[in-house]
């Protein structure tokens, strides 16, 4: 009894805390001072203590494995939970991604045709505006002014001592009538000439006034179309960012689940075999016939009785399948660049060639560039612009 008392003892160190450590302790006493085995005389009144020990041990133990199998369903559901969170925000960071590069692109064409509009507006309004006259206006001009040739010198054939006057002299077949029938053709050649140039330049230059003013409209609602979609891109940029953010809020919750299930049920599967162990040890002192004592074999034979008994079982980490996530993840470094090369490169980096953007992270949910186009996870001393903070976008 004496050795059976020290080796409870010892179990009992390991659950300190124990709330039914102070009764146990107290019935094993009252064991131990009995010595190495019962007298027949106390056998009744020892059978009684051991009984309340092992209904007292027995309650623990099931109150253990009760709050094991709680803690082990509640802590898989937190698990199984937390790895599903990520997952799906995985997917989520990824199709924010996909489409804020598809409204980048957007953007650029966007751009690439108010570029078109406003080298028509150009080139219509500077027609107008700025005296590039139309081909036809040009002729207009260059036969406002018409010039005759100089009028043969004319022979006076007119014999008025023979009794001949001017009309006998200018009659239709005579050369004065017919050069000046002759001019009088060509002006109105050059006339109707005139008139018709300047028909046509008036034609082109209401058609290039419309034109200039068409485009005109079309220039500033475009713009604003585009600035619209500027918006449009820049929102879904600071969404995506803030996509990393929560990504990276779901690694790190299911990370400290999975450090703290880790040492969840072991303390609690340790104590509860102590328990059955010994249980075992007095039920087979108590049975023990005729003399209540313990054998050599008992504490191998509880032993093996108590490692032999179904525990809840253990807790599936999601440890595999997290590192299997980590390794194919864009978002599982500390710092993140993601360069773009459409409409957000052209905006942000107007005054340079509006190749590529590269947006870093930063605190505060925040996306930043570099102003000279390098990555801000490495030059970190370049000056820089914050279009994102706390997922909205920066004005």
């Amino acid at each position: 009894m004496p050795n059976f008392a020290s080796l409870v003892q010892q179990h009992i160190g390991h659950t300190s805390k124990a709330p039914w450590k102070a009764q146990a302790e107290m019935f094993l006493g009252l064991l131990q001072s009995m010595g190495g085995q019962v007298p027949e005389s106390k056998r009744a009144e020892t059978t009684g203590y051991v009984n309340q020990i092992i209904d007292l041990l027995t309650t623990s133990k099931n109150d253990i494995y009760t709050d094991a199998q709680t803690t082990k369903d509640t802590t898989q559901d937190q698990l199984n939970q937390g790895y599903s969170d990520l997952d799906t925000e995985e997917t989520a960071a990824n199709t924010g991604l996909e489409t804020t590069r598809a409204v980048d692109s957007d953007l650029a064409d966007c751009y690439a045709h108010l570029r078109d509009i406003a080298a028509n507006h150009s080139h219509h309004c500077g027609i107008v505006e700025d005296d590039i006259l139309p081909p036809a206006c040009v002729r207009k001009n260059n036969t406002k002014m018409h010039t005759f040739d100089v009028a043969s010198k004319d022979t006076w054939a007119c014999n008025f001592t023979a009794g001949q006057d001017p009309t006998k002299c200018t009659n239709d077949a005579s050369a004065l009538k017919q050069d000046l029938v002759s001019k009088r053709e060509a002006l109105r050649l050059a006339y109707q000439t005139w008139r018709m140039e300047n028909t046509t330049c008036n034609n082109a230059l209401a058609a290039e006034h419309e034109l200039c003013q068409n485009t005109n409209n079309s220039y500033w609602a475009k713009q604003a179309y585009c600035q619209e979609m500027f918006i449009n891109a820049s929102d879904h940029l600071c969404n995506f960012r803030e996509k990393i953010s929560q990504w990276k809020h779901y690694l790190e919750t299911l990370e400290t689940t999975q450090t703290r299930a880790a040492t969840l049920l072991e303390p609690k599967e340790r104590e509860w075999k102590d328990l059955n162990l010994i249980i075992c040890m007095l039920k087979k002192f108590r049975d023990r016939q005729p003399k209540m004592t313990f054998s050599e074999t008992d504490y191998s034979e509880c032993e093996a009785e108590s490692q032999g008994l179904v525990w809840v079982g253990v807790l599936d980490l999601k440890t595999s399948e997290t590192e299997t996530l980590k390794a194919g993840s864009l978002y599982n470094h500390e710092c993140l660049d993601f360069s773009f090369t459409g409409g957000l490169a052209e905006k942000h980096r107007a005054q340079l060639p509006p190749t590529t953007v590269t947006y870093h992270t930063e605190a505060e949910v925040s996306f930043s560039f570099n102003t000279d186009g390098s990555s801000g996870c490495t030059s970190t001393t370049t000056e820089k612009t914050k279009v994102c903070q706390a997922g909205f976008r920066v004005a």
